[in-house]
């Protein structure tokens, strides 16, 4: 029909319409007066997007297809309010009375009006409905991570020390008791060992999330702390103990360091049988950290 327009034809004008040449000449004269003149700028009330096309950008201006906004409109309020269901269920729930009735129900609704009190200042739709509705639309919420894995050190960013604050002062007490006996070694031995137990439940937790927390591209973890986290590395994990010799090191110094950062000036100088034995309690975890 457009093309009819832009030929200045107007005999389809005549057979379609059962018009005069007259009339139909009319009608193409004006339809051509707007599509010749057509303004391509936008009304500063109508929302504007940047719309992404390539390498460039389109700017759109978002309008309500009106037929669209109605009929939502519409099967909205059968299932809020028309329906016989939401009838029924909604009249027994404001009389505290049991029902077997399911009916559904939308929320979050906003209301729009549109259009003045003359009806020549909108449409037939638009005066039929008066209002429609906006549909909940925030941005979905995003769970906070409470597992991250490292990009360049576990016992900094995965674990850190602050988290066994409890277990490092519960030590501190054995440690600074005057007297040895066996009470106080399995006391001591037993706090060590809660602190291997939290490191390895915190590497299975962060292994869950290797598959899509860890880009190799990205990573500055150090070898050995690769193949001890990571699933690619799997093989050589269990393959291999050079890694898990160095790990086992790494965490002795770490425990000697987190109890002196921790404790302060009040820190005990560990001894060389003290030293001994936090390697020792490492090492009998080496299968459990592999």
């Amino acid at each position: 029909m457009l093309n009819y327009i832009q030929n200045n034809n107007s005999d389809i004008f005549q057979r379609l319409f059962n018009v005069s040449e007259e009339r139909a000449n009319i009608w193409v004269e004006s339809f051509l007066s707007g599509v010749n003149n057509c303004d391509l700028r936008t009304n500063q009330l109508i929302r504007q997007l940047y719309f992404p096309v390539k390498n460039d950008y389109q700017l759109l201006s978002i309008l309500q297809p009106s037929g669209l906004v109605f009929e939502l409109k519409t099967r909205i309020d059968s299932i809020n309010d028309r329906s016989p269901e939401s009838y029924t269920g909604k009249k027994k729930m404001k009389e505290g009375k049991a029902s077997d009735v399911r009916y559904s129900t939308i929320t979050n609704l906003t209301v729009t009006k549109h259009g003045g009190d003359h009806p020549k200042n909108i449409s037939g739709l638009n005066n039929k409905h008066q209002t429609y509705y906006l549909l909940n639309s925030l941005p979905p919420i995003i769970d906070k991570r409470t597992i991250h894995f490292p990009k360049t050190n576990f016992f900094i960013e995965s674990f850190r020390y602050r988290s066994c604050r409890d277990v490092f002062h519960a030590l501190h007490k054995i440690l600074k008791t005057d007297y040895s006996n066996i009470n106080i070694r399995e006391g001591r031995d037993y706090r060590l060992q809660e602190l291997l137990d939290r490191i390895i439940n915190k590497m299975w937790a962060v292994r869950s999330v290797a598959a899509t927390q860890y880009h190799a591209q990205y990573s500055q973890l150090k070898s050995h702390q690769k193949i001890w986290l990571c699933e690619e590395f799997l093989k050589e994990r269990e393959e291999s103990d050079q890694w898990l010799n160095k790990l086992c090191k790494e965490i002795s110094s770490w425990v000697i360091r987190s109890y002196e950062k921790i404790l302060g000036k009040q820190a005990i100088k560990l001894g060389e049988a003290e030293r001994l034995k936090i390697v020792e309690i490492v090492s009998q975890n080496k299968e459990a950290l592999r």
